[in-house]
């Protein structure tokens, strides 16, 4: 999945963006494994965990693009790894600079 932003400030609201998704997925992990047996809140907790560091990590990738003077950058999330990108249907990884 891509997600680009064309401006500063667009930046810095998908770096929010990521950054509340994350929070939100951790809380409804925890929140849904609670009534589950043991191996159920086990299995929740590690999904929960794996998406919202995936979602950690591009909000760190969009913060590093919001200190550069770029007006277009985002992140690429795929199901093993994060990396920024310089357009919107990049697949190759970006140097932030």
């Amino acid at each position: 999945m891509n997600s680009y932003a064309i401006s500063g400030p667009s930046i810095r609201e998908l770096a929010r963006t990521f950054q509340n998704n994350a929070n939100i997925i951790t809380t409804g992990g925890i929140l849904a494994s609670i009534p589950l047996a043991f191996f159920g809140a086990f299995f929740t907790g590690i999904s929960t965990t794996v998406l919202a560091t995936k979602f950690y990590n591009a909000a760190g990738i969009m913060r590093q693009w919001s200190v550069t003077d770029r007006y277009g950058a985002g992140v690429r999330i795929t199901l093993t790894s994060e990396y920024p990108i310089e357009s919107r249907n990049s697949v190759r990884k970006a140097t932030i600079r």
